[in-house]
C-alpha cells in the first residue's frame, strides 16, 4: 500500500492553517532561523536541541520548529514541501512542526503557493 494514499493530499497555504491540525501538507521557503536553543527533556533527562525557522509562501509567514536531528534538514533561502506535518499552538501563535510522520522534500522556488 502506498503510504501517501493514507494522508490528505491537500496543499495548505499558510494563511489557511488553523490550530491543532495534523497531516498538513505545505510548500514554503525558509526565510530565517533563530539561534539554537537547548532544554533538558523531562522524560529522559537528556539535552534536546531546538531551532525556530521563519517560513513563508505568497500568503503569510509563520514559525517552523524543528528538534534534534531535524535541525540540519532544511536551509535558509531554500524551498521545501512538508508532508504530514502538524500545527500546534504556542504563546506567540501557531507553529508548524514536522512531527513523527512528517517528511521534507526540496523543491524549486516557482512551486511556492
Amino acid at each position: 500500500m502506498n503510504i501517501e494514499s493514507t494522508y490528505s493530499k491537500r496543499i495548505y497555504k499558510i494563511k489557511d492553517l488553523n490550530r491543532l491540525r495534523e497531516q498538513v501538507n505545505i510548500i514554503f521557503r525558509v526565510i530565517g532561523k533563530d539561534e539554537k536553543q537547548e532544554f533538558t527533556s523531562r522524560n529522559s533527562n537528556e539535552i534536546q536541541h531546538i531551532y525556530n525557522y521563519r517560513i513563508a509562501n505568497k500568503t503569510a509567514t509563520m514559525l517552523l520548529t524543528l528538534y534534534n536531528e531535524d535541525i540540519d534538514v532544511i536551509e535558509v533561502g531554500k524551498s521545501y514541501k512538508l508532508s504530514n506535518g502538524l500545527i500546534s499552538t504556542a504563546k506567540n501563535g501557531l507553529r508548524l512542526m514536522k512531527g513523527k510522520k512528517g517528511f521534507f522534500e526540496r523543491i524549486i522556488a516557482n512551486e511556492l503557493n
